[in-house]
């Protein structure tokens, strides 16, 4: 896997967590408490509720895929390889 790509999947899911985010904020600005019938407002009374927790794509079972994250297996590989390349001197 090229470095590249490791910061693209870090940016598309960092860009997921945001969007994710702003879901319950445009949903609530949208007056649906004043505009639409009982029935709608219930439905997206729902989405602002269930968009309260943001969406997180994980690197397996372990951490947030996060450009944070991306960073920190950069300089892990990078510190690997070090000393890989000075125990074989």
């Amino acid at each position: 896997m090229h470095v590249t790509q490791i910061f693209i999947f870090a940016i598309t899911a960092n860009e997921v967590q945001l969007q994710s985010i702003a879901v319950a904020t445009m949903a609530f600005k949208c007056n649906w408490y004043e505009e639409y019938n009982k029935e709608i407002r219930q439905m997206i009374l729902m989405i602002i509720l269930r968009a309260q927790k943001p969406a997180v794509l994980t690197i397996g079972p372990y951490k947030p895929m996060t450009t944070q994250t991306a960073v920190m297996v950069m300089k892990a590989a990078y510190s690997y390889a070090t000393m890989m390349m000075h125990s074989f001197k």
